[in-house]
């Protein structure tokens, strides 16, 4: 670990010629462009809940399956998510979803419900979708919330999930889940 401005960093490994391994996840807004209304969190003091480019993130196709909110594939929100992904053209929307975590003791909760919505143009957005969680004193976990849509189609797709009192922690948005090859 070393200190600079008063950031930490922390390195877990180094590896020469070495290749990256393939996204695990394959969707049609992989590797699209994500715009968030509400920032992520950054923090001064030792975590950074908000990673270099943090929208692109949502999107790069690595999801985390494990509760652990300090890794850097989850973004932490002290405000609502609300992010619009442009998929560059209109297409059918068949599935939207998103991964949250779960750890009761720092106060991160997966959110109650995720609302979708769906635009052609960018500006005019029409609900086509909310989805419920119910709530859980379980102390760590990860939940994918997701819509299954039928005759919906759109460019930008916007995802709305409540922060309740305390975090949210989100990492990969998915639109439209491809078979693995």
């Amino acid at each position: 670990r070393t200190q600079r401005d008063s950031e930490w960093v922390f390195l877990a490994e180094v590896a020469v010629n070495a290749s990256l391994p393939a996204p695990t996840v394959r969707h049609a807004a992989l590797g699209k462009s994500v715009t968030l209304a509400n920032p992520p969190v950054r923090k001064e003091a030792l975590f950074t809940y908000a990673t270099p480019g943090p929208a692109s993130f949502l999107t790069d196709g690595y999801q985390c399956n494990m509760p652990d909110w300090q890794t850097p594939e989850w973004l932490g929100f002290d405000k609502d998510l609300n992010a619009t992904i442009d998929l560059g053209s209109v297409i059918d929307l068949h599935q939207v979803g998103a991964t949250f975590t779960q750890h009761v003791y720092n106060r991160i909760r997966i959110p109650q419900s995720m609302e979708v919505f769906a635009s052609d143009d960018g500006k005019s957005f029409r609900k086509v979708a909310q989805v419920t969680h119910p709530p859980s004193n379980q102390g760590e976990l990860t939940a994918t919330l997701s819509a299954h849509l039928k005759e919906v189609k759109g460019r930008y797709v916007r995802v709305v999930a409540p922060c309740r009192a305390g975090w949210l922690f989100v990492d990969e948005i998915v639109v439209n889940r491809q078979a693995a090859p």
